[in-house]
């Protein structure tokens, strides 16, 4: 087989290699196996391309040596010379050599220039590296680098691989973006104080941004959460006034001249509307709840667009969109939110109740679309008037509690063989092809299987919390047992939770491709939250967790806000907001408590290498959300926000209320970045912060930066999101204002802050730190004396 022709797909090697861990330990021995069948047959060239897997996997392990030794073995043979500059090119830029890199690449296209052939990818590729080395560096003026990237648009044009035309058309389309952020800064910075006028810097870039933004979606979805939230961000803030240009990218509208400006609205909406069904509806599942969010807009356009997302969407996964969807017609405060979403319902049921309707679903997925409906609005309403009650009297009935007993109206028959997905957050996440275009008819979404909600238990439990949420048991089709909490906020917005945990996921995403984050397990322990209304929903159980507060209070009882008070009770300097006196409580507060939750570890893990791997676990986990609640703003994390995994001692955040600096906002403002309490510390072991959780915290900054224009498109979207709390019913769409981070902070400045984090400063302060500078910062700051005397009382500073 060796001997024929393109031996090597016999085996599917390339197959067998992408499902192997991508660790160079892991990977080596087989790559060397190979190398060596090769010579042994004379396939030279095949033989050459192993010492170029090789190279390839040494450099991203970074073991740089092992990568030149390979790389020089690779060009002594038969192996195109574009592959091996493309790879000599990367590993001088990783060696941090980038100019060397960008002028090796420089030469390499003058001398090939003439002989470029369209269907060069390595070519294309070569232009494309360029456009993006230079722009990294600033070595070329923009025109300049404008041009490599548009001569990698044309190159790859013509090639076969969809996965290299969406690199290409995305990090075009992400270069025509950042002019026109520059052009937005320069034009405010011209004209303080007067919201931009889309038809100066906007209007010049517009129609290159998002139809190229388009297309990139058109062919595959590597990047789709950096392109997605940003081209929905720029559509919905631009596209009534602008009139952007979005063709649709069949293959017939490829060949179009695009026009610079459409003539009028209708004709604007006729290219939406060929364009919304052009991308498959899993991409627009990955942004549901951006799109969600603006149905209450007032542009007519607009809305229209936004129908027809959610429509295709609900053809395709009933499931998931009727937990995302269908609440919004239980929202009472957003009145104009709440009638457009009730006549999207209507529309959809119409349309499939209709035997004229052409939306291709059989007689059998209409019936259970509307079914699914019927059955998810009625158990909503259930819900939320369940939430609405005040449970703090059933705290003195007997256990267990029962729903026949102490609220018989909820008519537990009707929860019986329910056609409901249970939502749990393994059934709501969607999965991503792994290839380009030609994979997207066979993908399934959500691969794993959807379990039904069978019956309500009738026995649920009232929690000890101040808002006395309750936790209910769904039974599953599966038969196992699902814990939900069913809770009311009175002034927190569960919406701000699901959008958090939303952006976890894709944070877990980045995590697991990066290969040193995803060799040490990192990831952030997200769930699911299901907002059934403005102030109520359900939110998955995270099952074998306690609090940080129980865990510690177990060896030190005296870690409870009322023993703080009775400590500190009949001493001058009680609970105060006076420096001098936060400062002397504080000393009080740490004589009296000493460091145990290392005793929780030693009890919940006694068999040694247990214990070694839960330490572990959780300094990583730590330093994990250290380093993304600093860049986002996560505050309020006192005792019982966060909680301990008992079987893998991970930690787990929750309640994310106090996100984009709020808690600076508090009357005690929280000072401190994240929890790096002596608890903490202690349960880091003899190192403290040293060793394991500051070079964790280096690597999770560093992958942080790295994949900060996907972070940054994101939290955009989370930010601007109308529904949120956080922004004023009455408020202007030019003027942005969010309220709850700081007083007249507009939208861009709340992103320019998270963007400033990510490129190294710290708060205000303008100077970019190295990574190791900011962590090394941070921690000084979370571990200060002053500091920690400054926080309310119930944070509890000594635990």
């Amino acid at each position: 087989l060796l001997a024929n022709d393109g031996g090597q797909d016999e085996f599917c090697w390339d197959q067998r290699l992408e499902k192997i861990p991508s660790a160079f330990h892991i990977r080596e021995p087989v790559l060397s196996l190979r190398r060596v069948i090769y010579g042994l047959n004379e396939l030279v060239t095949e033989e050459g391309l192993s010492w170029l897997s090789v190279a390839l996997a040494a450099r991203k392990a970074r073991q740089f040596t092992v990568a030149k030794s390979a790389l020089m073995s690779a060009s002594l043979m038969n192996v195109p010379p574009a592959k091996i500059l493309l790879e000599r090119a990367q590993l001088l830029r990783d060696m941090n050599d980038k100019y060397e890199a960008l002028r090796t690449l420089e030469e390499f296209r003058n001398k090939i220039r003439q002989s470029y052939e369209t269907k060069d990818i390595d070519a294309s590729k070569l232009a494309l590296l360029i456009g993006r080395w230079s722009k990294d560096i600033g070595a070329k003026k923009s025109d300049d680098i404008l041009n490599d990237f548009k001569e990698a648009d044309r190159l790859v044009s013509t090639a076969t691989s969809s996965q290299a035309k969406e690199a290409t058309l995305f990090q075009l389309a992400a270069y025509y973006d950042f002019l026109m952020k520059k052009e937005l800064e320069l034009f405010r910075a011209r004209n303080p104080g007067r919201a931009p006028d889309s038809t100066q810097p906007v209007k010049k870039f517009i129609n290159s941004v998002i139809h190229k933004y388009a297309m990139s979606l058109h062919w595959g979805c590597n990047h789709i959460y950096q392109s997605l939230p940003r081209l929905l961000s720029l559509y919905f803030e631009y596209g009534p006034t602008t009139n952007p240009v979005v063709p649709s990218p069949s293959k017939a509208k490829l060949k179009r001249k695009i026009p610079k400006q459409l003539r009028s609205r209708s004709e604007f909406r006729g290219w939406i509307e060929g364009w919304v069904p052009s991308i498959p509806a899993f991409q627009w599942m990955t942004c549901m709840p951006q799109v969600i969010s603006n149905l209450g807009t007032s542009d007519d356009s607009v809305r229209h667009t936004i129908r027809l997302i959610i429509t295709k969407a609900f053809h395709a996964y009933p499931h998931q969109m009727s937990w995302q969807f269908l609440p919004l017609s239980g929202y009472t405060t957003l009145q104009k939110l709440q009638t457009h979403a009730c006549s999207v319902i209507r529309s959809i049921q119409d349309g499939l109740g209709s035997r004229r309707s052409k939306d291709g679903l059989s007689k059998e997925k209409k019936k259970s679309i509307l079914l699914i409906i019927s059955q998810s609005g009625s158990l909503f309403e259930d819900f939320r008037k369940l939430c609405g009650k005040r449970h703090d009297r059933l705290r003195r009935m007997p256990r267990p509690l029962s729903f026949q007993k102490c609220y018989p109206e909820m008519k537990l028959s009707r929860w019986k063989n329910t056609s409901v997905m249970l939502p749990v957050l393994s059934n709501m996440m969607v999965a991503l092809p792994e290839g380009g275009r030609e994979c997207f008819n066979s993908h399934e979404a959500f691969p794993d299987s959807e379990v039904l909600i069978h019956r309500l238990s009738d026995t649920f439990s009232v929690c000890l919390s101040k808002e006395c949420p309750i936790k209910i048991t769904f039974i599953g089709t599966d038969g196992k047992q699902y814990d939900f909490l069913a809770k009311r906020e009175h002034s927190g917005d569960l919406r701000k939770d699901a959008r958090m945990a939303q952006f976890n996921t894709v944070l877990n995403r980045l995590m697991k491709r990066d290969s040193v984050t995803r060799e040490r397990g990192f990831r952030m322990r997200t769930f699911a939250v299901l907002p059934l209304a403005e102030n109520c929903g359900l939110i998955e159980w995270v099952p074998n967790t306690i609090t940080f507060k129980t865990a510690c209070a177990k060896y030190e009882p005296s870690y409870d806000l009322k023993k703080c008070r009775e400590i500190l009770k009949g001493k001058e300097n009680q609970m105060s907001s006076d420096p001098e006196r936060m400062r002397k409580n504080l000393t009080i507060l740490l004589n009296h408590h000493k460091p145990v939750l290392h005793k929780w570890f030693l009890d919940t893990f006694p068999d040694p290498a247990r214990w070694f791997e839960a330490r572990t676990s959780f300094t990583r986990s730590c330093a994990a959300w250290a380093m993304v609640g600093f860049v986002i703003g996560l505050g309020d994390r006192h005792g019982e926000n966060i909680l301990l995994d008992t079987t893998t001692g991970e930690t787990v955040h929750v309640d994310f209320d106090c996100i984009f600096e709020k808690g600076k906002m508090l009357a005690l403002p929280e000072v401190v970045p994240f929890r790096l309490t002596q608890n903490v510390v202690d349960a880091f072991g003899v190192t403290g912060v040293e060793g394991v959780f500051r070079k964790s915290c280096e690597i999770v900054m560093t992958l942080l930066r790295r994949e900060q224009e996907t972070l940054l498109s994101m939290l955009q979207a989370f930010v601007s999101d109308p529904l949120l709390e956080h922004r004023k019913e009455d408020e202007s769409r030019d003027e942005g204002r969010i309220q709850s981070i700081m007083p007249g902070a507009s939208i861009a400045t709340i992103v320019k802050l998270i963007q400033s984090r990510l490129n190294g400063a710290i708060d205000q302060d303008n100077i970019s730190l190295s990574v190791e500078g900011q962590v090394d910062h941070l921690i000084q700051i979370a571990m200060s004396f002053d500091y920690l005397s400054q926080l309310f009382c119930g944070w509890i500073a000594s635990m």
